[in-house]
Parts: C-alpha cells; structure tokens; sequence
C-alpha cells in the first residue's frame, strides 16, 4: 500500500499533506468500538512522520533547533513542552509545566537549554536534564526574544518597558523604555544584530544594543495602508502582530492586525510590496525562504507563500482550523504547522525545496504517487465510435472541432451527446422502466419452484462454446447470462471475423436439439413395474396417457418441431406462465408408485455408463451397432433371414443426424481451384 498522502494543487503547485487522516489514539477508539483495523486500507496507509506528533487539545508553537536535529513543540491540555530527535522519527522527551507556554526560545545549539515564557508571567528555564531555574517579570509578557552576542534574554509585554535578563551575569538589567503603550512583538536582526519592537499603536521601532537607544522609529497607520492601496475596515486599529528580518539583514516584512504584509527596505520608509491576505485576522507568522526567493506568511486562516520580487502568488495552504504558527525546516520544503486541532500539521511542497536528509523517503514516497496517478485525457467527454455515430445520425459531424478522433473512434462533449441521444431516442427512459419492471418480476418469480434446465436466459450460445460451467456460476460474469443489453450479436461483422466458420454454431444447436429430445424422452418415461407398485385406489391411465401420445404423433410427426424456439424477450414471461400451466395440467395426470427396496435407477444409470466405458472401444463400437438383419443356412442348404424392425423415432434421428453431418462437411471442405 502506497501511503494515503492528501494532494492539493493550488496555482498548479503540489502540496502534499503527510498529516492527512487520523490520529492513533483516534483509531484505538474505533478499535474498541469493536471495528476491525486489519482490513481497514486507511489504517494501513496511514503515514505518521513523527511519531506522537500531536497533544490533547491543541498546538501553541514549533521550533527546530539550530543544529536542524531536534523539534519542539509546545501545546495544551495540560500544559506541556515536547521534544522530538529527527533522526529517530519519534519523541525523545515530554516536560509538563504549570502554566500555558506564551512563547519559548532555544539558548544553544540543541534542546540542552531552553527558555519558556508562560502565561503567568514566569519565565523558565530548562536544562538537558529538565527544569534548572525559574523567574518572574512585573508585567504579562507577550513575546520573547535572545541576543547572542550580549547574552541577554529581552522580554516584552502589556508595558512599555522592554525587559532585559542578562544569563551571564545571572540578573536583570535596567529595561528600556518604548514610545508604545503596549510591545507585542520583538526580534533580532540576524546579519547586524539590531533589536526590533513591534508596539500596539502600529510603531516599529529599531534599537542598537551597543547605545542602548533607539535608531529610528517606523509608524504604520491607517494613511500608510491606504497609500499603499490597501483596505482597512473602518474604526479598526493598527497594530504589528509579527515582523521579520531577512538572512542578509537588508529587508524587513511587517505584519499587521488588519491582515497585511509590508516589505521594506532598510534604506527606505516606503513599503516595496504588499500583500492582502483578505481574511481581516492578524498576521500570525512571517519567514523568508531563500532558495526559492519567496515570504511565506500566515494569518489564522491561511499560509500564503509569494515572490518576494514580484509580490506574485506562489501557493497556499488552508489547514481548516486556526493557525497559532508555522515553521518551515531550513532550505528544504517541510513545513509544520500548530494549530487549533490536536495533530500537528506537516506538509511537503517539493517544488519549494527537497525534503531534510532525515525523512528523505518523502522525495521516493511523492515520485511513486506521481507515477501511480493517471490523468484522464479528456474530462468530461464520451468515446463514440463510428458505429455509435451511425447509430445516433450524426456521421456529418466528423471532421468538425465537436468529434476528436482518438483510437479507433472519436471523443464528443458528454453535454452534446446527452442531447443528440435524447433526441434520437425519445422513448429510452420509458424503455429503461419497462426493464426495470420485467427485472423485479423476474426476481419475484425465481423464488418460485420451477423446473430448471440449467442454461442461461441470455448467450447460450457462449456457454456452449466455451463449454465451461463454472463461467455461469461465477459473479463476475453473471449479467452476461442474465442481462439482455449484454447480448452477443451473431450477426455482426466483428463477431464475423473473430469466428469467420458457423461450423460451431451447427453443432452447438443440433446438440441442443437431442438433448431437448432426450429431456422429453425423460420426462415422458413410464416408471418400471420392477421399480414401483402402483398404490390402490389409483387411476391406470396408461391407455390415456397413449391416445394422447398418439395424437401427438399425428398431429407433429416431425419430432423436433417440439424443440423451444427462441422467444423475443418480450414473450418470456408468457411462456414462463405457460410453462407452469402446463407443468400443472401433467400434476393431474400423476401417478402414485410405491417405492420398493430397490437400487436407485439413477445411481444404476451412471453405474451402466461407468461399465461401458471400461470396455474395449472395438468391443462397445460392435455391441453399439445396431443388427437389424441376420442370414443362416440349414443343414440341407435352405437360407434364412431373421430381422429386427426399427423404431420410427430411431430412423428419424438418424437420418438427421446423417443430413446434419453432411451438411458440416460440405461447409468444412475448400476449393483446390487456387492449387493448379
């Protein structure tokens, strides 16, 4: 089983999500709902990259860590940190705390020191080995960030003052102080180490850690967004929810509260491009993907990724649930999700990049998905072909832009057939509900006892061709013996040329014939005196019985005019009824035997056949043969002649089958006029 991948297409682009389906303990509850997991193909083509990846309730944030070998997570409910080792593909930790994470920041190059800022204002610190120290900031913090080169922890909130926690001197320091009532975000220029602050009355202020002032301030009001042609709901403040600096350090992509994206250059105050992500909800998260040259940013309902040169639509992602933050691995195209759900969401997008050395497998997964998904050629089109044209009358439109020839017929709008096929035939539907009715009726009765004569309603001529029992009974084929659309036409020139000789066809129908004979001899047998004893009381109505047999013989002297002729599907059903009359009226010409503690005549029967066949084919070909004349000489010279009459029915048989021979023969034999 190949893994059960969702695929989505937006703008062209193919986003595969691993995470599609449900989670474990999802399908542990099925299973103890009493429903089976073995045969279940989703369950069997389910993929989880990381196992456990997900919490009880929902996910807060994800990081990865430097050295791109671990993934932490953060999530509720209850309150808890995951750490999970990429190469393992499974999770290496889980470390509950007393509060909901806030945010949370990695201070080395693996998960061996972290730092949590939880909801109650307590920021902690974790060790390899788990919690090494905890401390609290005056005022709710919102967002949180590290310095490496001064090793300070700057911490931010509902204040103006932006705290700073230096981890080498193991103390705080003096805070600095911001224009804005309230900083809602932070951030660290990656290339010169500049500290950036996002306040709640839309400023953007940069400040240099070496003077410890502010460079320059950056307001973004509603003027700005209107400048840039962009629509604000009236009375809605301007906040910055999120920014982010490039790898080089020259440009800078704001987010704001209204579901904006401004990218700046540092040199100038006027925004390069913008981005309308048109859902009115806050810009969640901002990240710069370099070796495809696009932003990808994310509000809480959708992750749109663009050119940051063009400012043109690359792809997008709608996960269905709120966003709370995305986090792609580095020069590659996974992309995790946190969301308002209890699994993590993964994607692969591997026209953004190739997927980590750690789950590598994702490129050969994607490439034999590919491979297996075939895409119709022409969607919504009928193949017709020539025949079908004919048919329907519109042989005329060949040529014309409305058939493209394909094969061995032509591909036609699905809407224009349904029309010509209305029209050409009006009465199709009716024609439908007359089938429909005769099926349920023929249903109906086949719970009836009726004699069975073993053969199909409909090809019987292909059952007796191929001559294989097993083909009736099976259910793959069992509208070809039932269903008259299905029928096999004899007289077409494709079945002409597939069975050019009719040969076949001859023998198949005079074998069809003796064995309607044989049936009839069968049923007209009387039974043996040896075998019943008529019970007292009951009528002998043997001389009956051979008056009517005949006047039978008179009246149809030919016996196979009784053979069943071929019936039109519209009179089956009345020679159904028929049938049972007739097999009523024989019911009251019975006659009741009482079985004697004998063989039974049928298991004799096939112990006869069993006897000749063990003998010598000359031996049984001379008993077979029948002696009608015999001639003796007397002692004296005088010649007699004893003979055997023969039956009238014997004769007749014979001498048809002797004409039917013939008849084969003349057929089966070629002129030699092209030899000489």
């Amino acid at each position: 089983y190949l893994p059960a991948m969702e695929l989505i297409t937006p703008n062209g682009v193919k986003i595969y999500n691993v995470s599609a389906g449900k989670t474990l303990p999802e399908w542990i509850a099925e299973k103890k709902k009493g429903k089976s997991l073995k045969k279940n193909a989703a369950f069997r083509r389910r993929l989880e990259l990381l196992q456990d990846f997900d919490f009880p309730i929902s996910g807060g944030k994800i990081r990865t860590t430097p050295d791109g070998k671990f993934i932490l997570a953060s999530g509720i409910y209850p309150p808890q940190i995951r750490i999970y080792e990429a190469a393992e593909l499974s999770m290496k930790v889980k470390r509950h705390v007393d509060c909901e994470i806030v945010n949370f920041e990695v201070l080395s190059n693996d998960y061996s020191k972290l730092a949590l800022l939880r909801a109650d204002r307590t920021i902690e610190f974790h060790a390899k080995y788990g919690t090494y120290y905890e401390t609290r900031i005056p005022k709710a913090g919102r967002d949180m960030t590290y310095h490496f080169p001064t090793c300070d922890l700057f911490a931010v909130g509902s204040t103006n003052e932006i705290y700073r926690l230096n981890l080498e001197q193991g103390k705080f320091l003096k805070p600095w102080e911001s224009s804005s009532p309230a900083v809602n975000v932070c951030g660290v220029n990656p290339a010169y180490g500049w500290l950036g602050f996002g306040g709640s009355d839309g400023t953007f202020e940069c400040w240099d850690p070496r003077d410890k002032v502010c460079s320059a301030a950056l307001p973004i009001t509603r003027k700005t967004l209107e400048a840039a042609q962009l629509m604000v709901a009236p009375q809605t403040p301007v906040e910055i929810s999120s920014f982010r600096w490039s790898n080089d350090g020259i440009q800078l992509a704001i987010g704001t509260s209204t579901g904006h994206v401004l990218l700046y250059d540092m040199r100038s105050s006027v925004p390069m491009l913008t981005k309308d992500h048109q859902f009115d909800t806050p810009i969640v998260d901002i990240k710069f993907h370099d070796s495809s040259r696009n932003i990808i940013s994310s509000c809480r309902k959708i992750v749109r990724m663009w050119n940051r040169d063009t400012a043109e639509n690359f792809a997008y992602i709608e996960p269905g649930t709120d966003i709370n933050d995305v986090c792609i691995v580095p020069d590659s195209g996974l992309v995790f999700m946190a969301t308002e759900q209890p699994k993590m969401s993964v994607y692969y997008i591997p026209d953004l990049g190739r997927a980590p050395e750690w789950c590598s497998f994702l490129d050969n997964l994607t490439e034999e998905l590919e491979e297996d998904t075939v895409a119709t050629q022409y969607q919504d089109y009928k193949f017709v072909t020539r025949e079908e044209l004919d048919k329907l009358g519109v042989t005329r439109l060949i040529g014309t832009p409305y058939l493209r020839a394909y094969m061995h017929g032509f591909y036609m709008d699905f809407r224009l057939y349904s029309k010509i096929r209305s029209i050409a035939r009006p009465d199709e539907y009716k024609e439908y509900i007359k089938d429909r009715i005769k099926q349920k009726m023929e249903e109906k009765r086949s719970s009836r006892i009726s004699v069975s004569r073993g053969k199909p309603k409909v090809n019987q001529h292909v059952a007796a061709v191929t001559n294989r029992p097993e083909i009736l009974e099976d259910p793959r084929f069992a509208r070809m013996w039932s269903d008259t659309t299905m029928k096999v036409d004899t007289d077409s020139d494709a079945y002409k040329r597939i069975r050019p000789s009719g040969a076949r066809k001859v023998e198949v129908e005079s074998e069809e014939e003796d064995n309607e004979q044989d049936e009839d001899a069968e049923d007209d047998r009387e039974p043996s005196s040896d075998e019943f004893d008529l019970v007292d009381g009951a009528q002998d109505d043997s001389d009956a019985d051979d008056m009517s047999a005949d006047d039978s013989d008179d009246a149809d002297p030919n016996p196979g005019s009784r053979m069943k002729r071929k019936q039109p599907d519209s009179a089956r059903l009345e020679d159904e009824d028929a049938e049972e009359k007739q097999i009523a009226k024989r019911a009251t010409k019975l006659r009741f035997f009482e079985a004697r503690e004998t063989r039974n005549p049928l298991a004799q029967k096939d112990a006869n056949k069993r006897r000749k066949l063990n003998v010598a084919l000359g031996a049984r070909v001379q008993k077979e043969t029948p002696h009608t004349e015999s001639r003796t000489r007397g002692p004296s010279g005088a010649l007699s002649f004893t003979f055997t009459p023969q039956d009238v029915k014997d004769r007749r048989a014979q001498t048809k089958a002797n004409k039917m021979d013939r008849r084969v023969r003349n057929k089966d034999r070629r002129s030699a006029k092209g030899l000489f």
